[in-house]
C-alpha cells in the first residue's frame, strides 16, 4: 500500500494537519517489542509538528487520544520543560516528566502539547537563580508568545473543550507557566508550575487563577523562597484558589508532584484530580 493510500485511511490526520505540519515518528525497519526496538528507538506517541507564528517557527510534540472527537472533547495540556532540554531536535522535551505521564488516567485522555524553546533563549527572560521577577521589566519571550498562539488554534478545534485548557511546567517551565497564567488569563483553566519563578507585579492577576504548585525546600538551582514569597502574597490579597505543596528535596522534584496522590487529612489533594475537575466557569 502506497502513502497516499495510508493517507486517505487515516481519519485523524486531517485534524492534526490542519494547524501544523505534524511528522509521526519513523518506523521504517525498526522492529518493536513493548514499543522499545533492540537498537534502542523508542516508538514515541507523541507526533512531531511545527508551528509558524507569523515567522517564527515552533517546535511541538502532540499527543493526541484515540478518544478525542466533537462528541467526545478533550482537555488541553501545556507542558513547558525545563533548561536542559532546550533545543531545536524537537525530542529532548520529552525526556523528563512528561513521558511518564501521559499514558496515565486523565492525562491519558487528554490532548498534550509539548512545545521546545531553542537552546539560545528562554521561556522567561529572568535570571532563574534569582527566583521571582516583575514582569513590567521584561518583554515576553518569542518562544512564549508561540505557544500561546498555538493554545489559541487549537481552542478552535472541535476535539478541545475549551473549559478546560491546563498548563505545566518545571523549572525553566514554572517560570514559564507562572508567566503564560499572568499574561493570558483567559486562556488558561488552571495551572501547576513546579520549581519555578513568578511575577510578583501580576499579584492581581494571580489571584483569581487556580494553581497548585510545589517547590522543594532545599533546592539550590531556584530560590524555594520565591515560591513561598508569591503563595504568601497571593494569599495576602485574597485568592483562595492556590495550593502550596512543598517536599523536603532539591530541585528535581518533578516526577513526584505531577504524579503526586495526596494525603488523608491533609489540603493536598491529588494533582491529577484537582487538575482535571477545575472548569471554566466553576
Amino acid at each position: 500500500m502506497n502513502v497516499r493510500k495510508i493517507l486517505a485511511l487515516c481519519p485523524i490526520l486531517p485534524i492534526l494537519f490542519s494547524i501544523s505540519s505534524c511528522k509521526f515518528e519513523k518506523r521504517h525497519t525498526h522492529k518493536f517489542n513493548n514499543n522499545i526496538c533492540k537498537c534502542g528507538y523508542k516508538r514515541s506517541p507523541f507526533s512531531k509538528c511545527t508551528f509558524d507564528n507569523e515567522g517564527y517557527v515552533l517546535n511541538y510534540r502532540e499527543y493526541m487520544p484515540e478518544e478525542a472527537s466533537e462528541d467526545n472533547k478533550r482537555p488541553l495540556v501545556i507542558f513547558l520543560h525545563g533548561v536542559g532540554e532546550r533545543g531545536d531536535d524537537n525530542e529532548a522535551q520529552l525526556k523528563i516528566a512528561v513521558d511518564n505521564i501521559h499514558g496515565r488516567g486523565e492525562w491519558a485522555k487528554s490532548v498534550i502539547i509539548a512545545p521546545q524553546c531553542p537552546i539560545d533563549t528562554y521561556w522567561v527572560l529572568t535570571p532563574w537563580a534569582e527566583g521571582n521577577y516583575l514582569q513590567s521589566e521584561i518583554v515576553e519571550s518569542e518562544p512564549l508568545k508561540a505557544v500561546a498562539a498555538l493554545v489559541k488554534e487549537y481552542m478552535k478545534k472541535p476535539f478541545v473543550d475549551t473549559s478546560r485548557i491546563y498548563i505545566t511546567g518545571l523549572s525553566l517551565g514554572g517560570f514559564g507557566t507562572w508567566d503564560m497564567i499572568s499574561r493570558y488569563p483567559e486562556l488558561f483553566t488552571a495551572a501547576v508550575p513546579i520549581c519555578g519563578g513568578a511575577p510578583i507585579d501580576k499579584i492581581d492577576v494571580l489571584k483569581n487563577i487556580p494553581i497548585y504548585t510545589f517547590h522543594g525546600t532545599l533546592d539550590d538551582a531556584v530560590p524555594y523562597s520565591g515560591t513561598k514569597e508569591i503563595y504568601k502574597a497571593i494569599k495576602k490579597a485574597g485568592g483562595e484558589k492556590i495550593i502550596f505543596k512543598t517536599f523536603i528535596d532539591g530541585h528535581a522534584i518533578w516526577d513526584r508532584s505531577l504524579t503526586f496522590r495526596g494525603g488523608k487529612n491533609t489540603p493536598y489533594p491529588s494533582v491529577e484530580e484537582w487538575l482535571f475537575s477545575q472548569r471554566k466557569g466553576n
